[in-house]
């Protein structure tokens, strides 16, 4: 559940959206290489933000980014696009989602 936020009163799943990102790509884009996360914004409750790590190629974050931003209602909208070096994960693999958003937000 901690992937699941308000925004503009609507709930939110980041997972679901990584989900959408790697269906526009073809799923070129592979689970764990970027995440969704969602920072605090004091006007909308949250607000979304795809961060990629640098393997990602490029044309490949602007051609998923772009179809998915000519489909997604505005509360689902990315506000931003970053690329990371790396991201954090668990000793497990997991996305340390909180991890990510604490370093977005510093």
């Amino acid at each position: 559940m901690d992937s699941v936020v308000k925004i503009m009163g609507e709930l939110v799943d980041s997972e679901t959206i990584e989900r959408e990102l790697m269906s526009l790509s073809g799923d070129e884009l592979k689970a764990g290489t970027f995440a969704v996360v969602a920072v605090p914004d004091e006007r909308t409750e949250h607000r979304l933000v795809a961060v990629f790590e640098v393997a990602v190629p490029t044309a490949l974050v602007e051609r998923v980014l772009a179809a998915y931003a000519a489909s997604a209602p505005g509360f689902r909208r990315l506000s931003e696009a970053m690329i990371v070096e790396a991201i954090p994960r668990s000793d497990l693999g997991k996305i340390r989602r909180a991890a990510l958003v604490k370093f977005l937000t510093n």
